[in-house]
């Protein structure tokens, strides 16, 4: 660890071999020409008048944001756990560094899986604070049924962006809606069939036994899941 006037840095030098761990191995985003270049990590700041600070070693500062997040997860998840999830923005540098230092700390630091979220587009484009192009999920239900934005998000894999637009979330709140309608038609058959059932049943001059009568509605019932279960599958595989 070494410092400069205003920031403190973290020599990784001698983790290098695997400082790529989640660039290479998770997601292969890394050629061989690109490794072994970095050599230092931010590691904290030196105060700033009207900032939060705090004492240490090298005089008042607050800690880089790398920090931060080891600090949190070694605090409430312990330095070995399961699932690490964030934009796709932070697998490097952030995340490399959290790794980085938290195995520099702690060298059985260790996380199972790393899952990166794709970006949430706004008719194109990245949805950003900064160019005012957001909305939140309150704004988004008081327009659409939250089924709808359920089924719109659904649709896209967790790694891949997903376009937010109008016409999206409106094809979602129509595919809702027909799914419901579906489910509604076959429920309305399916009584209509067994109130027929009972009816032939009741009508025999030698009644069947009541086996016979459970046995054709359990075997009716089978068969209106299956059917609806085919259908579920193929508006699935159609919306996507």
């Amino acid at each position: 660890m070494f410092t400069s006037p205003s920031t403190i840095f973290l020599n990784i030098s001698v983790y290098l071999a695997g400082y790529w761990t989640i660039i290479v191995l998770v997601h292969g985003l890394l050629s061989i020409q690109e490794s072994g270049t970095l050599q230092t990590l931010h590691y904290g700041r030196a105060a700033k008048e009207g900032e939060p600070s705090w004492e240490s070693p090298w005089g008042d500062g607050r800690p880089g944001w790398h920090i931060e997040c080891s600090a949190m997860s070694a605090h409430y998840l312990g330095h070995v756990f399961d699932i690490h999830g964030g934009g796709k923005d932070l697998i490097f540098p952030h995340h490399e560094n959290e790794l980085a230092q938290s195995r520099a700390a702690y060298p059985e630091s260790e996380v199972k899986c790393w899952m990166h979220n794709g970006f949430i587009n706004i008719d194109d484009q990245k949805m950003s604070k900064s160019v005012n192009n957001f909305f939140t999920i309150r704004d988004i239900i008081t327009l659409y049924h939250p089924l709808a934005l359920r089924f719109f998000l659904m649709r896209t894999h967790y790694k891949s962006d997903a376009n937010h637009s109008d016409k999206a979330l409106e094809i979602a709140s129509d595919r809702v809606y027909y799914i419901y309608q579906l489910c509604r038609l076959y429920m309305t058959a399916m009584k209509s069939c067994l109130c027929i059932v009972k009816r032939i049943y009741l009508s025999q001059s030698q009644p069947r036994s009541k086996n016979w009568l459970t046995t054709t509605i359990k075997l009716f019932w089978n068969q209106c899941q299956m059917i609806f279960e085919l259908q579920m599958c193929w508006m699935a595989s159609w919306s996507c």
